[in-house]
């Protein structure tokens, strides 16, 4: 997961098994960028865990070219509970 502060914009890096409530609060991301699969984890879970926190700011999905983003991103503003999550096709 990569959180985005603006203004000034920083830019923090961190793992799946290290987000937390406590660390949304400190860091009070704008925006949590994260791939749609990981090497640990995915956008489902990461997603679903940020639902659970109740984080309520950006999310932006990275991935490469798929069949049916269109479907890919429904499946992900379901599990996060919003219609705002941003697929970014790379």
């Amino acid at each position: 997961m990569v959180a985005i502060h603006r203004p000034g914009a920083s830019l923090i890096l961190t793992r799946f098994a290290l987000v937390d409530r406590a660390q949304l609060e400190r860091v009070q991301p704008d925006c949590i960028l994260m791939p749609l699969i990981g090497p640990s984890f995915d956008a489902v879970q990461l997603l679903t865990l940020l639902r659970q926190l109740g984080y309520k700011a950006d999310v932006c999905v990275v991935t490469g070219p798929l069949p049916a983003p269109v479907m890919v991103l429904e499946e992900l503003n379901r599990h996060a509970g919003r219609k705002d999550v941003h697929l970014l096709v790379v």
